[in-house]
């Protein structure tokens, strides 16, 4: 406060005073500026020093206080925040003014993240980060920010392997995030495990197809299915057809990697060749006895394609066969690992022997024969001005094959008589007994015999051989002053009939018998209960059938064909096979 004292002086110096009383007063505030709004990260100093400081002016106060006051208000995210700086600028007076700073707290900065390095894994290996590494981060803010990771996978090398890039991702509390790759590569470097089946021995015939020696397994820590593969190193045994067999089994996974193993397999012969004689044969003394004529044993082996076949004679009496001799011919085959099979072959040498002739189907060329014709086979004894058939023992007299095959028959003694029958029905025949020969009688009898094809096929083995075949065929026997005898004939086959037409021939008198062509067949049915039978010819084969005149009592009448109520009187009816056929044979009482 000023008190002023006014004072008036005259020029006389008189004077006088007056008071003026002066109030200085301070009311202004001070001028205050704050400093600009700021943005800082959260981890960044908010001091005034960081974030500027309020200027203020007064106009009587040359050093004006300046002080602070934070108000903060929380963001979104934990590490932000709004801080409303108030500044206030005071003088000595006590006025004061103020303004406002906003400083904004901010996390824009994302977490320090390190990979795991990159790690290489076998196919059947965890990826998992427990087994591979995990990835760390560090935040300038948030002490725990949360780390993940993605997987992007792409084919490796080899079908089990793959490699793997793998995203670490570090993210702090404000949505910041930083990232890294670590490669992970997924390899198959482990072969299979394989076994090998066991060792073998097996016969040189026997398969060595794993199929049947046994196959190797394998498994794979990655592959399913290794594939399995052998492959053969041969080396010869102790004798030609023995081996050795070393199979060495490998094992491959789809990566390559593979494992081996080895399986022996023993080839052994211990199996001898069979061996087949040749048939017991007769030959008249002077005859050779060398195996091109007497037969020459076969051999076959289960391995050896040649097996040795040799053989050794030992001559012997016959025994109880005065006027002969037995040779014993042993034959071996032997193969190429030594072992030997045997077996014997009685070749029968007849002395002050008989030749005679002897004509099949006489008056028929060629002598063919069906197998299964199941009629029978006439044959001739031809009888000559030094050979009289009556002398021939009948009982003695058997067919056989030449060449020994089979054993023998004798001929067919049946109802409705013998079928041995002594009459004039062909001629001597000089050449082969094999070529054709059809003459007529010649004025000396022949002895006439039937032999049943049902007993003979069987007995001689003819059902095996082929249609065409040329076989010669042998009737031996004993004459009443005791000499042997033998005379060869020879039959071609003819295939048997086929179908599909059947031909059904019956009769009312039992026992009787019919001959039937074209096949030059004598259907014989004599002595059996029911006097039919049913024979199969192709379509459109004409067949003649002709009856027995008579039976016994009975004479025949004729043929009924198929049902019919005519009686054909002929002795012999033609029917073409044109579908099945029926004929009846009538016989009546004289």
């Amino acid at each position: 406060m000023i008190t002023r004292t006014w004072t008036a002086t005259d020029v006389a110096g008189n004077s006088s005073s007056c008071e003026q009383v002066i109030t200085v007063v301070d009311t202004t505030p001070p001028e205050i500026t704050c400093p600009a709004g700021v943005t800082v990260e959260c981890d960044e100093s908010t001091a005034s020093s960081n974030t500027g400081t309020a200027t203020a002016t007064d106009n009587c106060d040359a050093n004006p206080m300046v002080d602070y006051s934070d108000s903060v208000v929380p963001v979104a995210y934990p590490q932000g925040s709004v801080i409303t700086r108030t500044w206030t600028a005071t003088d000595a007076a006590g006025n004061s003014s103020s303004c406002e700073q906003v400083i904004t707290v901010v996390d824009t900065t994302p977490p320090e993240i390190i990979c795991p390095a990159g790690v290489t894994v076998e196919c059947d290996a965890s990826s998992d980060p427990s087994d591979t590494g995990e990835a760390t981060a560090t935040d300038n803010c948030d002490s725990s920010p949360v780390v993940d990771y993605s997987d992007s996978t792409e084919p490796g090398a080899s079908p089990q392997g793959s490699v793997i890039t793998r995203t670490w991702t570090g993210t702090d509390a404000a949505g910041n995030s930083s990232s890294c790759e670590q490669v992970i590569t997924v390899v198959d470097s482990t072969p299979p495990e394989i076994i090998c089946p066991a060792g073998v021995t097996v016969e040189c015939d026997a398969s060595t197809d794993p199929l049947d020696t046994g196959e190797a397994t394998a498994t794979d820590n990655c592959d399913p299915s290794p594939a399995v593969s052998y492959s053969d190193s041969v080396q010869p045994g102790s004798c030609p057809q023995q081996l050795v067999i070393t199979r060495t089994w490998t094992a491959t996974d789809a990566a390559g990697n593979s494992r081996s193993c080895q399986q022996v397999i023993d080839v052994v012969d211990t199996t001898g060749p069979a061996i087949t004689c040749p048939p017991e044969v007769t030959v008249v003394e002077g005859e050779s006895i060398d195996p091109s004529n007497t037969g020459q044993a076969t051999a076959v082996d289960n391995c050896d394609p040649a097996p040795a076949v040799e053989y050794v004679d030992r001559v012997v009496p016959g025994p109880g066969k005065s006027g002969q001799l037995v040779v014993e011919r042993t034959w071996t085959a032997t193969d190429g690992c030594g072992n030997v099979e045997s077996c014997l072959q009685e070749i029968t040498v007849l002395q002050d022997v008989l030749i005679l002739d002897l004509d099949i189907k006489p008056g028929s060329c060629p002598n063919s024969f069906n197998p299964g014709s199941h009629g029978v086979l006439p044959v001739a004894l031809l009888g000559t001005t030094e050979f009289d058939v009556t002398t021939v023992v009948a009982s003695s007299v058997r067919l056989s094959r030449a060449d020994g095959v089979g054993s023998s028959v004798g001929p067919h003694e049946g109802p409705p008589g013998p079928h041995s029958v002594i009459s004039d029905v062909g001629t001597p025949f000089e050449g082969d007994p094999c070529d054709c020969h059809d003459a007529e009688g010649d004025q000396i009898n022949d002895l006439s015999m039937k032999f049943k094809v049902d007993d003979l096929v069987p007995v001689l083995g003819l059902s095996s051989l082929s249609a065409g075949a040329l076989v010669e065929l042998v009737v031996a026997g004993q004459l009443e002053d005791g000499r042997i005898f033998i005379a060869t004939d020879c039959v071609r086959l003819v295939p048997p009939n086929s179908p599909p037409a059947n031909l059904f021939v019956s009769s009312t008198a039992l026992g009787a018998w019919f001959d039937v062509g074209p096949l030059d067949l004598r259907l014989d049915d004599g002595g059996f209960a029911d006097p039919s039978f049913t024979r199969t010819f192709p379509e459109t084969t004409v067949v003649t059938v002709t009856a027995a005149g008579t039976f016994q009592v009975q004479y025949f009448v004729g043929w009924r064909l198929n049902g019919a109520g005519e009686v054909l009187s002929d002795l012999s009816v033609a029917v073409t096979m044109a579908g099945d056929q029926a004929l009846e044979a009538v016989y009546s009482a004289p």
